[in-house]
Formats: structure tokens, C-alpha cells, sequence
């Protein structure tokens, strides 16, 4: 969590959480001040079947009211006019279009897809809020020879895009304040983050936060 949240204060805060699986940050927010939380999980490809069910068993265990999963995928989610402080795509960014994403670098149509989603996302977040986006870069040591990496084995690659095409694209979705960094996913050093060039010879995971203007 520290990695995902950063220096962010949740004190009061909305947050969306795109792709929430079975609610280990949605509810983490929660627990730290968040004062409401909406998770969508519609158990598409790349997800876990049962992370609903899981997530609102967690939300009863706790005692937790002002959270909810829903079976929504962002483009099916209405938002009502609701914005949010913070919206969150932990390793779902590939998934939102995976046949968009495969083309994205090259593909005008695959483009304009994101772009279109992209925006749909600024219109929910409120001036100044953050939309923070982690996922597995495409540019890797295992990657540029087709191979599985042993330290991402479930990875496929062609599935994923460097931090440089999805920033290009919030950047025209009228995001601002792109920051890049690299988070160590790996037990002890899990609080911690390392260089770019690092990353390239493990699982390429990065961490992307933009801003929507004030």
C-alpha cells in the first residue's frame, strides 16, 4: 500500500478503483480515512473469479460502511456526477481494452479507444485530484526475446505498454504532472524502489501518478 498510495493522505478522501479485485486496497483506504470507496470488479479476463464475493466478505469482517464492489467495468460505470479524489488502475490498465492495448503504440484506432477512456476518467476526478496507475512495462530484459520472465511468470508481454505511451496519451487526455517510478515487488523490499534500468532485468512494474488540473 505504501507503494500504491505514495505520499498521498487519505484523510478524507474518494476513492475509484478500477479493476479492485478482492479489495486489498479499496478497504485499505477505507481503514486509513478514505471517506468513501467504490471498487469495480466485473471478473473479466486477467481477473480472479470470486474477488466480488471475497471483497464483500472482507467489507463484513471489518464492519465497514461508504464501500462498495460493483460489476462494472469503467466503460459501464456511471458515475451520477460523483467525482473522486483519487482514482486507482492497480494492474488493470491492460485489461480496460486488451485488444486496444496489444496495438496501442501503433494503432490510431487503439488509441483513440484509451483516449476516449482516459477522458472518462478525468471528467470523475475532481481538480487537482490523482489518477495513479501501476502496471508491468512491455520493455524488458525477458521480454524483447518473447520469453517468460521467471521473476513475472504469468506476464504476456505483448499485453502491456511502457509508462512512455500510456503518459503520452494521459497527456492528451489533459492530464498533468506525470511521475514515473519503479516499485520493488518483492517481500522485504516491498517499501521500497529502484531504478529504471533495474526494473528492466526483473518485472518492468512501474508506478505512473497524474493530475487533473485545477
Amino acid at each position: 500500500t505504501k507503494q500504491v498510495f505514495s505520499n498521498i493522505d487519505m484523510d478524507n478522501k474518494s476513492l475509484l478503483e478500477i479493476g479492485c479485485g478482492e479489495g486489498i486496497y479499496s478497504i485499505w483506504a477505507r481503514l486509513n480515512g478514505a471517506k468513501s470507496v467504490i471498487g469495480l470488479e466485473p471478473e473479466v479476463d486477467g481477473s480472479t473469479s470470486g474477488s466480488r464475493t471475497k471483497f464483500n466478505k472482507l467489507i463484513g469482517i471489518a464492519g465497514l460502511n461508504n464501500i462498495k464492489c460493483l460489476p462494472q467495468t469503467i466503460e459501464e460505470f456511471d458515475a451520477n456526477g460523483t467525482k473522486f479524489d483519487i482514482v486507482l488502475s492497480n494492474s488493470s490498465i491492460n485489461h480496460l481494452d486488451e485488444d486496444s492495448c496489444i496495438k496501442l503504440d501503433s494503432d490510431l484506432g487503439a488509441q483513440r479507444k484509451y483516449l476516449e477512456i482516459f477522458k472518462k476518467i478525468k471528467s470523475m476526478i475532481n481538480p487537482g485530484g490523482r489518477f495513479i496507475v501501476l502496471d508491468n512495462s512491455n520493455k524488458n530484459f525477458f521480454g524483447l526475446f518473447g520469453k517468460r520472465s521467471p521473476f513475472a511468470p504469468d506476464i504476456d508481454w505483448k499485453k502491456h505498454q511502457a509508462p512512455d505511451v500510456w503518459i503520452r496519451l494521459l497527456k492528451e487526455a489533459g492530464f498533468v504532472k506525470p511521475r514515473t517510478s519503479w516499485p520493488c515487488r518483492y517481500m522485504a523490499l516491498q517499501t521500497l524502489y529502484c531504478p529504471k534500468n533495474v526494473a528492466f532485468f526483473f518485472n518492468s512494474f512501474f508506478r505512473i501518478e497524474v493530475e487533473r488540473p485545477d
